[in-house]
């Protein structure tokens, strides 16, 4: 089973990380590629509050949001949070620095169990305020606090960005699972929607030796030598704790009495999660109800506040009629910049952003 998860684990890194590449190469606009924000499960919250008011998705969101959304759900709903420890890239990646850290050094920084505990409401602080700052800004507010953005996106385009990456990765080589337990936005939702799983971890208490090796071996600590049955919102799903019980049968994925007591090898449960995820995914490209970009035309720019690094300059001159040397100069592009560049090309050879374009379009209208 721990070669399966894995090999699955890597696959989901190696496609994310095709995905932000993809990006990259070929651009977005609505003749490009989706960004790598239309590619996770999150960003379908970030979109409902502007969704479900005036019908259309926030920028970098799209149908690709809601159909991962909706897998992630059917696999939390069977086999509980097994997307967190099997599929979710960032989740992944986390796991690997620890234990690369753990190659080199024995040390262990943990924090009292009440405070550690205390920590996971990080969590929902983090849901509500998303939600709340995407709703108020009609954007991804999150992607400027977004690790798994700033990884996948395939390009560090700025210092905050960076800064992202490096804290994500200390805190991964310091604590375990760090990120998932105490700050990911998404995990609250998949330990609440896990708790209606139909199988769930449950402990014999008859053949159990009090060992506690389940409990050492759960990355986010659970105590799980203290309960019947793994329900706590914590869980990710990786079922470390069966391969570390020394006495068979005394952890299984079990469904509920009602539903005859069936048991689930941790590896099947893992195959059906993905396998879920897969076939929901695909399904939705098959029949044609899949779109991972959902960007506007330039026709259809109405602001300066929604100017993508996508569009050519010549496009954004035209398109909000502004003096274009006079704009040259406010940005301080240099002689014999060319026309038909990307504002995302001209703003990475002459240090700005394209949100410093709107800036100075509208400071340009003012006069």
């Amino acid at each position: 089973m721990k070669k399966l998860r894995l090999l699955v684990q890597t696959g989901f890194v190696l496609f994310s990380a095709y995905l932000g590449l993809r990006h990259q190469i070929v651009g977005g606009g609505p003749g490009g590629a989706g960004p790598i924000d239309a590619f996770c499960p999150y960003g379908a919250f970030e979109a409902l509050p502007v969704l479900l008011n005036e019908g259309t998705f926030i920028s970098k969101t799209a149908v690709s949001n809601l159909w991962i959304l909706t897998a992630l759900v059917a696999g939390l709903m069977v086999v509980g949070p097994v997307f967190c420890g099997w599929i979710c890239p960032l989740g992944s990646l986390g796991e690997w620095l620890y234990s690369l850290r753990k190659r080199i050094s024995a040390m262990t920084l943990e924090p009292g169990k009440v405070l550690a505990r205390q920590l996971t409401w990080g969590r929902a602080v983090m849901f509500a305020l998303i939600l709340f700052m995407s709703w108020q800004t009609k954007s991804i507010w999150f992607e400027n606090i977004d690790p798994y953005k700033a990884i996948f996106h395939m390009n560090v385009e700025s210092a905050a960005a960076l800064s992202l990456i490096l804290g994500f990765v200390t805190m991964s080589l310091l604590v375990e699972r760090a990120w998932c337990r105490w700050l990911c936005p998404l995990g609250i939702f998949n330990g609440l929607v896990g708790k209606l799983s139909l199988f769930k971890i449950r402990r014999n208490k008859a053949s159990c030796t009090h060992c506690n090796a389940c409990s050492r071996a759960c990355p986010v600590r659970i105590p799980v030598a203290e309960v019947q049955t793994v329900s706590d919102d914590r869980c990710v799903g990786c079922q470390r704790c069966i391969e570390a019980c020394p006495v068979k049968s005394t952890l299984q994925i079990q469904s509920s009495p009602a539903l005859g007591n069936r048991i689930l090898k941790p590896a099947m449960a893992g195959i059906i999660a993905v396998g879920l995820f897969v076939a929901i995914v695909g399904g939705a490209q098959l029949t044609g109800n899949w779109r991972a970009n959902d960007a506007k035309s330039v026709t259809q720019i109405s602001s300066t506040a929604e100017l993508k690094g996508w569009m050519k300059w010549s496009e954004v001159v035209d398109r909000f009629k502004v003096d274009e040397a006079a704009l040259a100069k406010e940005l301080k592009l240099p002689l014999g910049y060319k026309r038909d560049a990307t504002l995302k090309e001209l703003g990475h050879k002459n240090g700005f952003e394209t949100k410093d374009v709107g800036k100075a379009i509208e400071k340009l209208k003012q006069k």
